[in-house]
């Protein structure tokens, strides 16, 4: 089995520890049976802990892939936005907007 690491580097890509991340995926009761046994990932000399959610390209993925932390992300940054939009309101009139 080649090490990660190694085919990183092979490939011209680094393995930067500061921001890896993983996760497992699957359902509720194969996740339970993960939990205790593998919460951590020994690559070469990277020692990377499990999480339950991850970040990607501005996208929250959680282990169960149900959106739902991403779903309330999207919704609060709306609502700022919206209250934000209301703070300035009185600036504009109809026939401006």
């Amino acid at each position: 089995m080649i090490d990660l690491s190694d085919w990183m580097m092979s490939h011209r890509l680094k393995l930067n520890q500061d921001k890896t991340e993983f996760l497992w995926l699957g359902t509720v009761g194969q996740l339970a049976k993960l939990r205790d046994s593998r919460t951590v990932l020994v690559l070469s000399d990277y020692v990377i802990r499990a999480l339950d959610e991850a970040r990607s390209l501005g996208v929250i993925i959680d282990s169960e892939l149900s959106m739902k932390r991403q779903a309330q992300m999207v919704s609060r940054s709306r609502f700022f936005q919206l209250r934000e939009i209301r703070s300035i309101s009185h600036f504009v009139d109809q026939y401006t907007g």
